[in-house]
């Protein structure tokens, strides 16, 4: 199915938002404007090993989520990462991000075999995304996983970048 949504207010303190469809072979869409508003996420809570955003939940199942306008923390003092936004962890997942501003701690494309074609979309002249440690592009044996930064969007990835470096990826791309 479909969500539109918007944020009228900042939400702060949220844990774990993870989007998926109801079953597998079904689609999830979900559209959120943030209104210029900020979401800000703690990654796995006081464990630190979850991830904040996670697209593709379900396996089998497909997510594509859009976010736009707004600005998204995704974070955790007591992980070492600092905050996950992860794009595929059961099933294919996309995040589309249109002018907005990130900041989290670590980007995972694909975390399982079940999650191929999972995609990351940075757009618009307003976008920027600050990463502070890894970015890893199929994490998993998998392929057709990319991250695309696109209409003078920006990253900054302030430690490792890896496309398809696990064992029996490939057609991965950056």
């Amino acid at each position: 199915g479909t969500i539109n949504t918007f944020l009228a207010n900042n939400i702060a303190n949220i844990g774990t938002l993870t989007f998926g469809p109801t079953a597998a072979g079904n689609t999830l869409i979900a559209n959120i404007n943030l209104n210029g508003k900020t979401l800000a996420g703690l990654s796995g809570g006081a464990r630190g090993s979850g991830s904040g955003f996670v697209s593709g939940q379900q396996g089998g199942g497909t997510s594509i989520v859009t976010f736009a306008n707004g600005t998204i923390y995704v974070t955790n003092l007591a992980s070492s990462t600092g905050g996950r936004v992860m794009a595929g962890r059961n099933g294919p997942g996309i995040f589309i991000f249109t002018n907005c501003t990130l900041i989290t701690g670590q980007i995972i494309l694909a975390n399982g075999t079940g999650a191929p074609f999972s995609k990351v979309v940075l757009a618009g002249p307003s976008s920027s995304w600050s990463n502070l440690t890894s970015t890893v592009i199929a994490n998993a044996a998998t392929f057709g996983c990319g991250l695309v930064v696109s209409n003078s969007a920006s990253l900054t990835a302030m430690s490792t970048l890896s496309v398809g470096s696990a064992a029996g990826s490939y057609a991965n791309f950056l």
